[in-house]
């Protein structure tokens, strides 16, 4: 799902699933030069992880370095998903990626 240009991901932004999607990648586009660390990156609702369980989705990946800001001590959003049982890959590159739904 490409969710490029916001600053906060949210449960709202996105897109309703497919039957069968146990996995979803979240396009960010904001890790632009990737032979440097990102100064910033979109901050990801924590309620994303209850909307990954209700549907049945196991995986989230992202193209960027954490799914919790930087300087987080608490790491919100990798403490939710644990409690729900969800699984994180982080750092991918999705820059040639078309969004859409694949086998």
């Amino acid at each position: 799902m490409d969710v490029s240009g916001l600053e906060k991901i949210k449960v709202s932004d996105l897109k309703p699933l497919e039957e069968q999607v146990t996995a979803v990648l979240l396009k960010t586009a904001s890790w632009k030069d990737r032979s440097k660390f990102p100064v910033e990156w979109p901050i990801f609702d924590e309620g994303i992880a209850r909307w990954m369980a209700d549907h049945g989705v196991s995986l989230l990946g992202v193209d960027v370095p954490s799914v919790d800001p930087e300087t987080s001590k608490e790491l919100p959003m990798h403490q939710a998903m644990n409690r729900h049982h969800r699984f994180i890959l982080e750092g991918i590159v999705l820059d040639h990626v078309a969004e859409g739904f694949t086998d």
